[in-house]
């Protein structure tokens, strides 16, 4: 008898081997692209983009025969990431006192090596509403004469996987000089 119990627990055993298999592989089909997209070049969703940093440097004025007026804006953008961005978008606001003053869209890649920055020139607008609102502001100045700036937008990464992401920095614009960050 002692036998008889062994082989139908041997078969019992056999037979939940078969049938945990299915759970199994549906398992290893649901994970496998996930652990081998690293090796396959495709997008990891695992990897975590941190935000740019993104100063303004220089602001120029453009010849302009619109009602709106056109801007150049020299940013440094800094990757704080421990790998490379590859970005091929940016849209930002810039604000100055609190009021904003420029708006700009720009879809020119752009290569950040790991830890590095690089210099950006995106051409921003300024449309009449807000010229008027910033004309009508009084403008605050901090003691030593600089005016305050934010910075604020999105960036589109291409790679290491596509997506979105949000940055808002800031500084102080000197008269006759280039801007500091804060």
């Amino acid at each position: 008898m002692p036998r008889m119990r062994n082989q139908a627990t041997r078969s019992q055993l056999s037979e939940i081997r078969l049938r945990s298999l299915p759970r199994a592989a549906t398992l290893l089909a649901l994970l496998l692209p996930l652990l081998t997209s690293g090796c396959l070049g495709l997008p990891n969703p695992l990897i975590r983009v941190d935000a740019p940093s993104v100063l303004l440097l220089d602001v120029r004025s453009l010849q302009s025969r619109d009602p709106e007026q056109r801007l150049e804006l020299d940013l440094l953008v800094q990757n704080r990431n421990n790998f490379d961005l590859v970005l091929d978008g940016m849209r930002l606001e810039l604000d100055i006192n609190e009021q904003r003053v420029a708006r700009a869209v720009s879809n020119k890649p752009v290569s950040i090596g790991r830890l590095g920055e690089t210099r950006v020139t995106v051409q921003a607008s300024i449309t009449l509403l807000d010229a008027a609102r910033s004309l009508l502001t009084p403008r605050r100045r901090e003691p030593n004469g600089a005016l305050k700036y934010r910075i604020a937008g999105d960036v589109f990464v291409a790679e290491p996987r596509s997506t979105r992401v949000a940055f808002n920095d800031g500084g102080e614009v000197l008269p006759g000089a280039s801007a500091t960050a804060r």
